[in-house]
């Protein structure tokens, strides 16, 4: 055979007893350490100031969830109204209440036009 290099092959244990990996695992945790503790690059931070972040909320008077002005009146129940109904086109209303009556309203004059009274229809 022609070679090279006479090279003989040796058997070690493990491959951090070759000497061509004799400080192998120290360059690596090195290297490793390098690259986690010297970034590539500089981040600028932001000088942000944290109260600028949060919105200005409105005045607990501006977040009232009902209307403070009557627009029309409905009057005719008797007792409570118990449940409410607006039709598809928005043109009429139904309202029952503890008087046993259903009453339909036209929305936008408050006149009732049709009274049903439910007791004497369920017997």
């Amino acid at each position: 055979l022609d070679r090279r290099i006479n090279f003989i092959p040796t058997d070690y244990k493990t491959m951090r007893h070759i000497p061509a990996y004799e400080s192998f695992v120290r360059e690596r945790y090195e290297r490793c350490l390098d690259l986690y503790l010297c970034p590539r690059f500089e981040r600028n931070r932001l000088n942000i100031d944290p109260e600028s972040l949060v919105p200005k909320l409105p005045s607990a008077n501006e977040l009232r969830p009902y209307p403070t002005t009557v627009g029309v009146t409905y009057f005719g129940h008797t007792g409570r109204v118990r449940a409410l109904a607006i039709s598809p086109t928005g043109e009429l209303l139904a309202s029952g209440g503890d008087d046993q009556i259903v009453r339909i309203w036209e929305v936008d004059t408050g006149r009732c036009l049709a009274t049903y009274n439910v007791k004497r229809l369920l017997g």
